[in-house]
């Protein structure tokens, strides 16, 4: 098998059986109360931030997903800094 190094993407396509999400309950912006150096998905904070859900959802629905993977430790000068 090869090693990659660089920027890779990925993308999926599926249909649910169920989804459990949650929501914010406010929004951490600068400002918002959390303590400096931690996060609203701290286990102490988290039921003051985030809502869960009550139940699983959007059966039969279509979900379309991606995201963008970039090796920061490799000479990434070909890419124009805008775009990293």
């Amino acid at each position: 098998m090869r090693s990659y190094h660089g920027v890779v993407a990925v993308t999926i396509w599926g249909v649910l059986d169920s989804l459990a999400s949650s929501g914010l309950k406010r929004s951490p912006v600068a400002g918002s109360g959390v303590p400096k150096g931690s996060s609203i998905m701290d286990p102490s904070l988290i039921n003051e931030w985030v809502a869960p859900a009550t139940g699983n959802v959007h059966k039969g629905e279509t979900l379309v997903s991606f995201g963008v993977g970039i090796d920061l430790t490799r000479d990434l000068s070909f890419f124009p800094e805008e775009i990293l």
